[in-house]
């Protein structure tokens, strides 16, 4: 599910392969993206990561809902809340830059996966989307804290309460999004610009640059993910989400 390339030069590049499933991250996609970049973490030849998805269409279409659907309780909600954070801190404070090539859109978790990365660059056609207000829901896995610290405080409860598809332009004037392709581009290309540009750096650089990011980030997730897990469970077990579900299901079959 999660496919692993190193190339020559220190380049970890990381494919999310679930394109049926719009590349949805499944508890276990969770746990081999947390694990590889577990793994990678001391390797000191490493000088960025580039995380995307297979296709076109899609880069992360958020959590996998048939997993997700039993899981109703309290505690189930903490359990999602704790893998996904779990995953994507690894992503936040891997010691060296991360990208996230948005190949599609970046819907629900996939967009704070997205704003778990350091730069993030998108084709044209993408699509970043908090799509949780929408079921009634909070944002599980950090990405209340990322989009905050990007918009501030006011326009990012704004963009969350919104819970608006916005265009990659869109994400780009937000402050969402750092990079879209000129046309005829492809993400894959501005990709390969910035991890070139990674590659021109010394390693005490990037590493440095990197570790402190990490401080101002975990400065602000420390302060808010207890509050974050606490409301996104309270918000999971509200029968408000559970008919927002079912609209949206119905939606669907329509």
């Amino acid at each position: 599910m999660l496919q692993v390339e190193e190339r020559a030069g220190g380049l970890l590049r990381l494919t999310l392969n679930r394109p049926r499933q719009h590349n949805a991250l499944s508890f276990a996609l969770l746990e081999q993206l947390r694990e590889t970049l577990e793994s990678h973490a001391r390797d000191a030849a490493l000088k960025c990561v580039i995380i995307t998805g297979a296709g076109d269409k899609s880069f992360c279409a958020g959590g996998d809902l048939h997993e997700l659907d039993s899981m109703r309780s309290l505690d189930d909600a903490r359990e999602i809340s704790r893998i996904g954070r779990r995953a994507l801190d690894q992503v936040r404070y891997f010691p060296v830059p991360v990208a996230a090539a948005l190949n599609g859109d970046a819907l629900g978790g996939g967009a704070e996966l997205a704003l778990a990365c350091d730069y993030s660059l998108a084709a044209v056609h993408a699509r970043l989307g908090f799509l949780q207000a929408r079921l009634n829901l909070m944002t599980a896995w950090g990405g209340a804290a990322d989009v905050i610290a990007r918009c501030g405080s006011a326009r990012g409860m704004g963009l969350l309460l919104r819970a608006k598809r916005m265009s990659a332009d869109e994400a780009l004037e937000a402050g969402l999004i750092d990079e879209v392709c000129e046309e005829h581009q492809t993400v894959d290309d501005l990709a390969l610009t910035w991890s070139a540009a990674m590659m021109e750096r010394s390693r005490a650089v990037l590493r440095g640059q990197k570790a402190l990011a990490i401080i101002l980030r975990r400065r602000m997730h420390d302060a808010l993910s207890e509050a974050e897990e606490q409301h996104m469970a309270n918000a999971w077990t509200d029968p408000a989400h559970w008919e927002a579900v079912r609209r949206s299901f119905s939606a669907r079959k329509s």
